[in-house]
């Protein structure tokens, strides 16, 4: 069924940014849409995820999983920046954070990707939303802020600074900054945003 189909999306998680790079200079109809998040945000995945290896009570494994996380994603910046120059019509760097205004910026994504944004999508991007701030229902990419244990957010402090500056995100100094949701996640604007 898919042979029959205009487009073919795949998502890659974790993929190495440097291997994908490859194919968009050997597949000329590829696009390629790398998406970073807040490194706060994929720990506190991580650690909510029953079969990944991570847990917020050891602090070993925490700075392990933070350092391999930010390492990655510097290389993967210098590498996007770089493809984005030289396809900037076949490669997107978002950022997950971004999606708070879900309907208008999946609209774009799809134009960028010449995808056809139905009545059917819009139903699922609308769902998406959900309500209220529990972390199983919609799309709420800021839920760490809550759940996300202090020590472990020091842990990324110490390691990510750079990243808080290349995404426009605010470095939380203390706990108290972290849980009050007057201070904006956000420095001046996503440079990444749609």
């Amino acid at each position: 069924m898919c042979a029959h189909k205009p487009v073919h999306v795949t998502k890659l998680l974790r993929a190495d940014l440097e291997i994908s790079s490859q194919q968009l200079k050997t597949v000329p109809g590829l696009k390629i849409v790398h998406l970073f998040r807040d490194p706060r945000g994929q720990l506190n995945s991580h650690l909510h995820t029953a079969w990944y290896p991570v847990t917020e009570t050891k602090l070993n494994s925490v700075r392990e999983d933070v350092k391999v996380v930010c390492d990655r994603m510097r290389r993967d910046l210098e590498i996007a920046k770089q493809l984005v120059k030289d396809f900037p019509d076949r490669m997107k760097i978002l950022q997950y954070e971004d999606f708070t205004d879900t309907y208008e910026k999946v609209s774009l994504l799809y134009k960028f990707l010449d995808m056809n944004f139905t009545n059917n999508t819009r139903h699922m991007v609308l769902e998406l939303k959900g309500v209220g701030r529990d972390k199983n229902a919609g799309f709420h990419p800021f839920t760490c802020r809550d759940t996300l244990p202090w020590s472990n957010v020091d842990i990324v402090n110490k390691h990510c600074r750079d990243i808080y500056r290349e995404l426009g995100l605010t470095e939380f100094t203390n706990e108290q900054d972290l849980r009050d949701e007057s201070i904006s996640p956000i420095t001046n604007s996503l440079p990444y945003a749609l």
